[in-house]
């Protein structure tokens, strides 16, 4: 095997994690084939805070998380940026944002962090999953124990790993397999220069590993919205990032308007039917390169300024706007969409996300609101709930009772606040 080192920061600049248009270098493994965009199939994640050992299988393109305060949405949601911050900024550098390797491994576990995503295009794609094992120093700085990656062709079988590093060194696989011999003739072997780095980083911006770009691509175009004020422009860590500052959300906005006027006047228009005095927005460029947004009503002469308008048109604006720009291959992860925005609004969002997930989009949504559950189907909802300290995850779907009242017509939302989500026998 030929032996091929790899720098631990990339000369290729990375982008921000939130970055709205990315560019990138590599096409994706699912567009050399069918051209559909890789979606996650299933989530398992071990030992990270409340989360010993939450599996979460067969997730549709727009599934929602619901449960008590302290249940375990948020740490879920923040799990996947977790790796979406070891990916972006280093796995010691993603930890400490967090308070440390100690502070977010589960209490008592002397097991590594563990998380592990299953993904593909369409059906008729193979199934790639990914696994990444994170562990400690002595001084308590977090490393990569072991990184994974296997693809499944067919129904049967064993996968094959096209990826194993350990501790920084161990082997990759060029190109594509077609069978299981290639496997192990293409192998090449990998040694990082450090092991807290994530190898698919690096082999993901190289041509020679479509699986690994594939990933990277993957991760690296998620998405995250926070329930914070939409007026607040502090910088925050990213898993609690809001995802349009009001300056974001204003820049945002002139390039829509600026490269997709049409998109940008339904927008407006979408606007205007369901929010009272907002007939139209105008994009201001001012002279030292930032822009201004001014709402206008048709029964008034004067504009309002983004900064006297409210915190929850600003958010339905905000979300508007990134459905229109953002590339629906991105998996958007929302917390309590239902945050500043009037009841009314809540089933109009929700299909605003099913349309995104309808052109291919997926979506993540955790939420309190027995609005949004209405515009969902059991298999779409999973519950949470802590027992002994720790998280447990049961699909609505698997619940006969509730799903019995619902085929009788009766809403998830009131079958939520009837105490039926999640039953208690099957959990």
């Amino acid at each position: 095997m030929r032996c091929c080192a790899f720098m631990v920061f990339s000369t290729v600049p990375r982008a921000s994690a939130y970055t709205i248009v990315r560019k990138m270098s590599v096409a994706p493994y699912a567009e050399l084939n069918t051209g559909e965009p890789m979606k996650l199939e299933a989530v398992k994640i071990e030992n990270y805070k409340a989360l010993r050992e939450v599996s979460v299988d067969d997730l549709t393109p727009l599934a929602a998380f619901v449960g008590a305060n302290g249940a375990g949405k948020s740490s879920l949601f923040d799990a996947l940026v977790f790796l979406h911050d070891c990916l972006s900024r280093g796995v010691a550098e993603a930890a400490s944002m967090r308070g440390g390797f100690r502070e977010i491994v589960s209490r008592g576990s002397r097991s590594p962090i563990a998380i592990t995503i299953k993904f593909r295009g369409s059906k008729k794609e193979p199934v790639l999953t990914y696994r990444v094992e994170l562990s400690c120093d002595d001084f308590g700085e977090a490393y990569v124990a072991l990184e994974q990656l296997r693809l499944r062709k067919g129904s049967s079988g064993s996968p094959w790993i096209v990826l194993d590093i350990r501790e920084g060194q161990g082997w990759a696989l060029r190109g594509v397999p077609e069978s299981y011999s290639s496997v192990s003739k293409e192998k090449e072997s990998i040694e990082l220069s450090s092991p807290r780095t994530l190898a698919v980083d690096s082999l993901g911006q190289l041509s020679d590993y479509p699986l690994e770009s594939s990933l990277r691509a993957l991760i690296d175009n998620w998405f995250v919205v926070a329930p914070t004020s939409i007026h607040h422009d502090a910088d925050r860590p990213s898993s609690t990032a809001q995802f349009f500052s009001t300056r974001g959300m204003a820049k945002v906005a002139r390039r829509l308007w600026a490269h997709n006027p049409k998109a940008f006047e339904n927008i407006v228009r979408s606007m205007s039917r369901r929010i009272n005095g907002v007939d139209n927005i105008a994009v201001q460029p001012l002279p030292n390169g930032e822009v201004h947004l001014l709402f206008g009503d048709n029964n008034l002469e004067a504009s309002f300024p983004q900064e006297s308008v409210s915190d929850g048109t600003l958010r339905l604006f905000s979300y508007l706007l990134l459905l229109a720009e953002v590339n629906p291959s991105s998996l958007l992860c929302i917390e309590e969409p239902e945050g500043l925005l009037h009841p009314d609004l809540l089933p109009v969002l929700m299909e605003e996300l099913q349309r995104y997930a309808d052109r291919g989009g997926q979506v993540l949504v955790s939420t309190h609101s027995p609005l949004v559950l209405d515009s969902l189907k059991p298999d779409q909802v999973y519950a949470l709930v802590k027992y002994g300290g720790f998280s447990q995850v049961k699909r609505v779907s698997q619940m006969p009772i509730t799903v019995s009242l619902y085929r009788e017509g009766n809403k998830l939302g009131s079958l939520w606040e009837m105490g039926l989500i999640p039953e208690a026998s099957c959990l």
